[in-house]
């Protein structure tokens, strides 16, 4: 971070403790700078990042005391403190008693109206001083993948900041901006919308050079249903900066028509439109997947091919390939060391890793869901026991948050899992007579047993005494599926 403390109050405008002293406010702080009564540290001093859990600071770093749901980060302050916090942001000064009296040896505090507000517009003079190029990616499904291999792809080349794990939200975002290196030659953040004002509020603050729409579906529907998931996705379009790139996918068509709606705006800002293409279609980054080698994928580039090797599996990976190709093309990198970086790349934890656990491959994509990611997971599943020649068992969760449209949802899921030849489903959470009612339509042959935690699980699991197979684990949060991931884990590992 370039800002120094005292530019930082400044961009908060708000008062500043010190020990003893009284608040003071902005204009009063600069009139004590100027007369050299505040200290040197102020004028000097930038933070090294930010955080709003104590046990997550670190020397030098601005603690934010965040209010959630069940805890207050003023509460936990003096932890802070102890673990080296440079300076506290917060609404009112955790170091005064009850009689007013302020506790001596403390960081100075930067006392906000609204500690949200204030991350926000910290992380937005952040942004104006980094001389970083800018990537935003959101999308219905694997953009956390998607980021996460860009990143690796990109940090080969010049020094890249992201956001840690999918901190992509209200608070996450900012947060992982104020964490990004001011200097930094890329930053690539992941930006994750479930309400209608959730993407004009974060696209203010990332400001992205170049925006990539990854896919669009049916995600967060409860909250994005009005005017669909592509309207909501897209507006992160409108807050590229003037020169910049938005990438679209232009397999789906919502998405399509509404960056065809925004033509004329992406010209007055010179902005330009580019497509890329999952399905080998007309895009300037198109991919194929190629069924007969696991892992790879055919790419069309400028009218020539080129052969990828990429940690995806099976044809969704197709649109991450095109995507990622064009993103690192359009920052610099030469195909040669986007191909090499592709096949060098892991993906993160919970997003179809496979590992081996005893006679059985276990694909873990725990960590969340909706009708897109969990259509996509079960095809590729699908594709890895048919070439081993081994069954199919899906276990699966609920898939939150979409409204009025989730009882058809788990129907239409009930029916892809029939499709799948799956023998084995487990299921986790509501909706599992939907479910049930589309394995019916399906014809599904198999079967299906509800679960209610580890217990259920591991007792099935015993009595039916399977052999081998293709595990994949996949529900939205609420289900906690990487539970049932270390039962059968614990189960079978030895």
């Amino acid at each position: 971070m370039r800002l120094t403390l005292l530019e930082i109050a400044f961009a908060l405008g708000c008062g500043t403790v010190l020990e003893n002293a009284d608040a003071w406010g902005g204009a009063a702080c600069e009139a004590l700078a100027e007369s050299g009564l505040l200290p040197e540290a102020l004028h000097h001093v930038c933070p090294t990042g930010a955080a709003i859990d104590s046990r997550e600071v670190t020397p030098g770093c601005l603690f934010f005391c965040f209010r959630g749901e069940r805890v207050d980060g003023h509460d936990f302050a003096r932890d802070a403190a102890k673990n080296g916090a440079l300076a506290i942001v917060a609404e009112h000064n955790p170091f005064v008693d009850a009689l007013g009296n302020v506790e001596h040896g403390m960081p100075p505090v930067l006392v906000v109206p609204n500690v949200t507000v204030a991350l926000q517009r910290l992380a937005k003079s952040h942004r104006e001083t980094s001389l970083a190029k800018v990537v935003g990616i959101t999308g219905t499904a694997g953009k956390t993948s998607v980021k996460d291999v860009l990143v690796q792809v990109l940090a080969s080349h010049a020094q890249t900041s992201c956001n840690r794990k999918n901190f992509n939200n209200g608070i996450g975002l900012p947060l992982s901006m104020l964490n990004a290196s001011a200097e930094a030659t890329f930053w690539v953040m992941e930006v994750g919308i479930s309400q209608p004002h959730d993407m004009d509020e974060l696209g203010q603050l990332l400001e992205p050079d170049i925006a990539l729409v990854l896919n669009v579906g049916a995600g967060h529907t409860e909250g994005l249903g009005d005017k669909g998931v592509a309207h909501y996705k897209s507006r992160l379009f409108r807050y590229v900066e003037k020169g910049g790139t938005v990438l679209y996918n232009a397999d789906y068509p919502d998405l399509v028509a509404e960056v065809s709606a925004m033509e004329g705006f992406l010209q007055s800002k010179s902005i330009v439109a580019q497509a890329f293409s999952g399905t080998a279609g007309k895009a300037a980054y198109c991919a194929r997947f190629v069924p007969e080698q696991p892992g790879q994928y055919a790419l069309q580039v400028d009218g020539k091919r080129v052969a990828v090797a990429a940690p995806f599996m099976g044809p969704y990976g197709a649109e991450n390939v095109a995507a990622i190709f064009a993103v690192a093309t359009l920052l610099g990198l030469q195909p040669e060391a986007i191909v090499k970086g592709l096949s060098q790349a892991t993906l993160p934890e919970q997003r179809f890793t496979k590992r081996q656990v005893g006679p059985f491959t276990l694909v873990d994509d725990s960590y969340n869901a909706n009708p897109l990611s969990m259509s996509r997971m079960i095809e590729a599943a699908t594709l890895m026991a048919k070439n081993a020649a081994v069954p199919l068992v899906l276990v699966l969760g609920e898939m939150g948050e979409l409204g009025s449209v989730a009882p058809s949802a788990h129907e239409a899921l009930g029916k892809a899992i029939a499709a799948s030849g799956a023998c084995l489903v487990f299921w986790k959470g509501g909706y599992g007579e939907n479910v049930r009612a589309g394995l019916k339509q399906g014809d599904f042959h198999g079967h299906f047993y509800p679960v209610l935690g580890g217990q259920d699980f591991f007792g099935l699991l015993e009595e039916l005494e399977l052999k081998h197979g293709v595990f994949l684990f996949k529900g939205s949060r609420m289900n906690r599926l990487e539970r049932l991931v270390e039962v059968f884990t614990n189960q079978f590992g030895a």
